[in-house]
């Protein structure tokens, strides 16, 4: 008999820890499961209940009267102590921890790749249609030749030249353009020591102001056959200063028109444009031109500005200064 307690003594610690590798596996299986509703209390159906908190575990005691090692009670999911020569097995997760929230990464796409980075920002947009430069406003250079005889008293040549500058505004532009036209001129001429010394000085002084009409061609893009009528009037101041010591003068009007026709070298339209679209109209050109101004012919009769009423005088007839002749013009202008 005490042979047989003494066996179950020895017997008994290895089928307790097997019993307890059995109920941590099946623990480690199922981490989540609810613990059974105690019976008998008085709490409605349906409701919670907490489990019962693990009391100290009794020590074992053999029938010899010694103590063996006490077994200690285990909480709901912990792995207990692996046996000797075995590995611990893994500590699983306990229902009261919290759960890792997993979040999702965008990926990063690779440096190469084009479409991953920002846009440039775009461009300003350039204007289309037809471009119209109506404003222009030019810089002239006439040269009217006058070959009558009556002009050699005020210049050596048969030629005068005046300058000047005239406003336009196309009232169309396109294709054909119609630009009106408003100018004026100034001019000068003289000679020194004629007959013989009779006469010391002589001086022709010329303002113009007209108004015309220009009709012009986009031929090509660089290039504007045009033609222009004005009419306008000219006013002439005249001296004659003779070795005797008078000053003769007068101040007469000649109406004037003008026929001519030239061609126009230009920059194309919207050849100055920048990037952000201004400066589209700005364009620069050259006007040669040439035709024939028909003016009225002035009678040259200077007097004294001031009549003394000492001695009687008469005017001094110079005869008819001609005002008509073929001319040509050159022209620098600006457009916008």
């Amino acid at each position: 008999m005490r042979a047989s307690i003494v066996l179950a003594a020895l017997l008994l610690p290895g089928l307790l820890e097997s019993t307890a590798n059995a109920q941590a596996a099946a623990g480690a299986e199922a981490p989540t499961q609810e613990a059974p509703e105690a019976e008998g209390t008085g709490e409605s159906d349906g409701a919670p209940t907490a489990p019962p908190e693990p009391g100290p575990a009794k020590a074992e005691t053999s029938p010899a009267g010694t103590q063996d090692t006490p077994a200690t009670a285990e909480a709901p999911g912990a792995a207990p102590p692996a046996p000797p020569g075995q590995p611990k097995p893994a500590r699983s997760s306990s229902p009261s921890m919290g759960r890792v929230a997993l979040t999702t990464r965008e990926p990063m796409p690779p440096r190469g790749d084009a479409s991953a980075a920002p846009a440039d920002s775009p461009a300003p947009d350039r204007h289309e249609g037809p471009i119209q430069s109506r404003v222009a406003i030019a810089l002239t250079l006439d040269t009217l030749f006058l070959t009558a005889r009556s002009f050699d008293l005020f210049s050596s040549k048969d030629s005068t030249t005046n300058t000047g500058v005239y406003l336009g505004y196309a009232v169309i532009d396109g294709a054909i353009s119609i630009e009106p036209q408003i100018g004026f001129s100034t001019g000068a001429e003289g000679r020194s020591g004629l007959f013989g010394g009779a006469i010391t000085r002589t001086d022709l002084t010329e303002q113009k102001y007209y108004g015309g009409l220009d009709l012009r061609l986009a031929l090509l893009p660089f290039l504007e056959p045009e033609a222009r009528v004005a009419v306008g009037a000219s006013t002439l101041d005249v001296s004659v200063d003779p070795s005797t010591g008078a000053h003769l003068s007068t101040h007469d009007t000649s109406p004037f028109a003008t026929f001519g026709a030239g061609l126009t070298l230009r920059t194309p339209p919207g050849g100055l444009e920048t990037r952000s679209g201004s400066l589209r109209k700005l364009a620069f050109g050259i006007t040669l031109e040439g035709g024939y101004v028909a003016a009225r012919s002035v009678e040259l009769a200077p007097s004294p500005p001031h009549d003394t009423g000492r001695i009687p005088t008469a005017d001094a007839r110079l005869g008819v200064l001609e005002r008509s002749g073929p001319y040509a013009r050159l022209a620098a202008l600006v457009r916008f």
